[in-house]
């Protein structure tokens, strides 16, 4: 497959990105993970892709990235909901679970999907 008998050196970004998004999966994932062990993978994450970010920016190249500016806010921002909803947690009602799996926004999505019927489509597109 490869000449040398392993890949070429130029898979090590590759091989990181892949294990930073095993590490963000495992933030909402993984119900064996302790809340420190989450609180770390989150401030991983985020510090990976704010480093990203500052290359992009220092090399002029952010127009290049596979990722948008808006897909890079959003992890950011979710690493950082996660960690000020464990410390909501403790400091407010320590004995609840704290289920990360099902924060999001499929519940609000699946809502207003259900009952989008309500409003009618008065518009006659020609």
């Amino acid at each position: 497959m490869f000449s040398s008998g392993g890949p070429p050196e130029d898979v090590e970004g590759t091989k990181m990105y892949l294990y930073i998004s095993w590490l963000y999966a495992d933030i909402f994932l993984n119900d064996n993970a302790t809340l420190l062990s989450k609180v770390t993978n989150a401030s991983t994450v985020a510090n990976f892709f704010r480093i990203w970010r500052s290359k992009l920016r220092l090399e002029k190249c952010v127009q290049k990235s596979m990722l948008s500016h808006e897909a890079l806010e959003d992890i950011l921002l979710s690493c950082h909901a996660v960690v000020m909803y464990i410390m909501v947690i403790r400091d407010s009602c320590p004995g609840h679970p704290v289920e990360l799996g099902l924060t999001g926004t499929d519940c609000c999505e699946s809502y207003f999907s259900e009952n989008g019927s309500f409003v009618m489509n008065r518009h006659v597109y020609s």
